[in-house]
């Protein structure tokens, strides 16, 4: 039962590592073409304090300092752009 909490937390952990890099890039292309990016970044924001939630309950989990990780790794592109639509597949982690 413990082995699967630190696997669950993991996973999310790692998927919410993709949608924050995902959005980051969202910000970042759109303020390229010029475009408004209040929204997009208050979504990066919502998603990285989720993300910095999640990181400190994987650290619960494992007995670790519960200090936010701000200096995250790097994760493999995740995210697809097509013409100006951002498309991230949800799915169940």
């Amino acid at each position: 039962m413990e082995q699967n909490k630190v696997e669950m937390a993991f996973r999310r952990v790692t998927y919410a590592r993709r949608i924050v890099a995902c959005q980051r890039e969202r910000v970042e292309m759109l303020a390229r073409n010029g475009d408004d990016t209040t929204s997009a970044e208050r979504i990066l924001d919502l998603f990285a304090r989720t993300l910095d939630i999640f990181e400190d309950g994987l650290r619960r989990i494992l007995g670790q300092d519960s200090k936010p990780n701000r200096s995250r790794q790097a994760v493999t592109r995740a995210c697809s752009f097509k013409r100006n639509t951002f498309n991230i597949v949800v799915r169940n982690v």
